[in-house]
């Protein structure tokens, strides 16, 4: 897979959430319901293998935010641009040998198959349309949000 996002064979870089409990998951494989919880991990994921060297900050960027703001027809977003409504997310890398392990799980479910693995990237603060709405440790304030309109 990294590979086709590196040959630029893959538009875009998302994921879904599918918040089974871990008793849901732990039948038979055509019983159990497909997904895994990892919206919370999916950034820092894309940012531990931008410090392993397997993909470059761009290219997450890019696949992540600008093609699918570009794919879905989603106007005034996806891009840092004047008049834009800022969606931001700041994050930092740790060095090598060092890594961050989230001690709180957002998800209802409570588990994560990435819950106990250090990873070097941190999302350190989110913001919705300009609002704070992740300080690094807890969902704070109250975003005046929209719904996104979508030209597909």
């Amino acid at each position: 897979m990294l590979q086709a996002i590196r040959e630029n064979r893959i538009d875009v870089i998302a994921t879904d959430h599918a918040p089974h409990t871990v008793l849901e998951k732990n039948q038979p494989y055509k019983s159990a319901p497909s997904g895994l919880p990892l919206v919370q991990h999916s950034l820092p994921i894309l940012l531990d293998l931008v410090a392993q060297g397997s993909l470059d900050i761009q290219t997450v960027v890019s696949k992540s935010s600008h093609s699918v703001a570009e794919l879905f027809g989603i106007p005034h977003r996806g891009f840092i641009r004047e008049g834009y409504w800022a969606d931001l997310v700041l994050c930092q890398i740790h060095p090598e040998g060092e890594g961050y392990s989230d001690p709180v799980l957002l998800s209802r479910c409570g588990w994560s198959p990435f819950e106990h693995r250090p990873l070097r990237g941190k999302v350190m603060s989110t913001f919705v349309d300009g609002q704070l709405v992740w300080d690094g440790h807890r969902i704070c304030g109250k975003p005046d949000v929209q719904p996104l309109q979508f030209a597909r």
